[in-house]
């Protein structure tokens, strides 16, 4: 079935002296319980997969250097029938069972007069889908346990559980991995170290744009990564860092690892949990595959989802999600040992010298007012040496508890409660896009150090930007990693949905926010930017301007229970094309592109 067609599309300009009145209208909307109106359920229920490839419909236009292979990753299904208790539901959208998918765009090329179809072009883009499961095992194990069989995220202890088999619980999640990987997608990284497989050579095709990743790895919020195949997307296994480095055994770390833009080194945390916790910062070199640990500091065991790099600097921020690691393992949760949200704790920075390697590479530490973040979205160091880093920042802790599937899909009014409850409801909408400058002058030599928190300078916080002007999901132009960026696309909710409504190009210069919604109902995933390639007047290849390119989002028409892959003018926000799918593809989070190379 397919979605509404483009003419349903709107292009919205807001500007900073609007920015008040929309953040009262989403309050006014979330208080009218809007998000009634907007269906959401078929991308969290019902879902297949699609081994595929299948040719989707185009629509419009994709331009031609748009092709390449977007992969997208997150939740699938969240119900597993026939198990030895009945059908058994996943109650956190984090631990829903990881669903991979692939976005084959590329071109066929013409002959004669240059047409096709009646379409007079050189070249004309095409696109398949396929899609893959990538949680057998652990369906395999609910089937026969009747419940969750490993460490999730938020999944809630069965009453019914004794002591004993609470105790055999525990015993069983620390001896078990879960192979749940449905967060992040790094392909094009130095971890030859780690992968099973050489390169899958894609199947020779005489014409058009091909793209061929490489090993491909999928990430969550644990120490492990899950090598795919790069072509169907088949599991290769789980892969843990201590190959890499027989320091980093700890269990869990960000799902987003960090990509130097110039040597394509790669960056991680790997987190020791115990009573305290040992955070250990280290980087794979993609010239030598030597992996060094730049940084060990020991802090309480938090919930880190991503964090920042320039240049010559680390920066990690711990923010105020600090857990109890036994009691999570008691519980079988994160979420069950995440305390509750002290907003005397400061958010807490560290800043470490990528360069000095052996040598102590902790340079100074910050704090801010207590906070929490999912994602960092870029950092980069001015002409002074100052760090500034942009982030999306809540004010506590609840925006993880909305992520329970009761709360998303509104069973039994659960949304209705955690949104609209007056004591809380204002504060729990707040979203800020929010910038800190961490002072050079304010670096010292932190080794074997124990900070007093509030002694230690302030990150400075240079603006914030409210929602509905800002949003979560953000990306910029990957060209501009770790340099100074001007725009950040992000998804905003104006208090229509339980997820998102709209995509968003906010302009951090002016405040200036554009926004595309594809109309009542169309939910969008991530916005992945593809600059358009620039060519000089010796026909050398330039850089273009910073949003001059196209951004790439899978779009649920929540009606119709279809989706479809929409391409966006990142300048205009107005929409150039879209391959209709014809059925769900499942909400994702994360998401990369890998762009074509011509063929000879």
């Amino acid at each position: 079935m397919a979605s509404a067609s483009a003419a349903n599309a709107v292009t919205t300009l807001r500007t900073a002296a609007d920015e008040a009145a929309d953040t009262a209208s989403a309050g006014r909307n979330w208080a009218a319980e809007k998000f009634r109106e907007w269906p959401n359920e078929a991308g969290f229920e019902g879902l297949t997969e699609h081994r595929g490839p299948i040719e989707l419909t185009v629509q419009g236009h994709i331009p031609v250097w748009a092709a390449g292979i977007l992969y997208r990753t997150g939740p699938g299904v969240r119900t597993v029938d026939d198990t030895k208790s009945g059908a058994f539901h996943i109650d956190h959208w984090f631990d829903g069972l990881a669903h991979t998918h692939r976005f084959e765009i590329f071109t066929d090329k013409t002959t004669g007069d240059g047409t096709r179809d009646g379409v007079s072009e050189a070249t004309q883009v095409r696109v398949r889908y396929s899609s893959r499961f990538q949680s057998d095992a652990i369906v395999k194990d609910i089937k026969a346990a009747g419940r969750f069989p490993a460490i999730s995220f938020g999944q809630r202890s069965d009453p019914c559980l004794g002591l004993f088999s609470k105790f055999m619980s525990n015993f069983h999640h620390r001896n078990k991995r879960l192979d749940n990987y449905p967060v992040t997608v790094q392909a094009g990284v130095p971890l030859q170290r780690l992968a099973k497989a050489r390169e899958t050579a894609v199947p020779n095709r005489s014409q058009g744009h091909r793209a061929s990743p490489g090993p491909v790895f999928l990430g969550t919020d644990t120490a492990w990564l899950s090598e795919i195949d790069p072509e169907t997307m088949e599991p290769r296994g789980p892969l843990h860092p201590k190959r890499l480095h027989p320091d980093l055994k700890g269990a869990v770390g960000p799902a987003h690892a960090m990509v130097d833009p110039e040597t394509n080194d790669y960056f991680g945390v790997n987190i020791d949990v115990a009573l305290s916790a040992t955070y250990r910062i280290f980087q794979v070199s993609a010239a030598t595959g030597e992996t060094t640990i730049l940084a060990t500091i020991k802090e309480k065991p938090a919930y880190i989802h991503s964090f920042f790099l320039t240049r010559n600097y680390v920066v990690l921020c711990i923010p105020v999600s600090q857990f109890d690691g036994l009691r999570a393992s008691w519980e079988g949760s994160l979420l069950g040992g995440l305390k509750p949200f002290d907003e005397t704790e400061p958010c807490k920075w560290f800043v470490v010298d990528r360069r000095r390697r052996g040598r102590g590479g902790l340079v100074g530490v910050f704090r801010s007012p207590a906070a929490f973040f999912f994602h960092s979205v870029n950092a980069f160091e001015d002409d002074n040496g100052d760090l500034l880093c942009d982030l999306v920042k809540y004010p506590s802790t609840d925006i993880i508890r909305a992520m329970y599937y009761r709360i998303l899909l509104n069973h039994g009014d659960s949304a209705k409660e955690f949104w609209t409850d007056p004591k809380t409801a204002g504060k729990r909408q707040q979203l800020h896009l929010a910038r800190y400058r961490l002072r050079s002058a304010e670096f010292q030599a932190q080794e074997g150090h124990s900070p007093t928190w509030s002694s230690v300078p302030a990150a400075e916080l240079e603006f914030e930007i409210a929602g509905p002007h800002a949003g979560d999901m953000p990306t910029i132009n990957p060209a501009y990693a770790c340099r100074k960026h001007r725009y950040v696309y992000c998804l905003i909710n104006r208090g229509l949905s339980t997820l998102f409504d709209s995509i968003a190009k906010v302009d951090t210069h002016t405040r200036q926010v554009v926004s595309w919604s594809g109309g009542v109902g169309h939910s969008p995933g991530e916005a992945i930017f593809i600059a358009r390639p620039g060519v000089g007047e010796d026909g050398q290849r330039v850089e273009s301007e910073e949003d001059d390119g196209v951004l790439l989002s899978v779009v649920l028409d929540g009606f119709q229970r279809s989706s479809y892959l929409v391409c966006l003018d990142a300048k205009t926000m107005t929409e150039l094309g879209r391959a209709e799918c014809g059925f769900a593809v499942a909400f994702g989070f994360h998401g990369q592109h890998i762009r074509g190379k011509e063929e000879k």
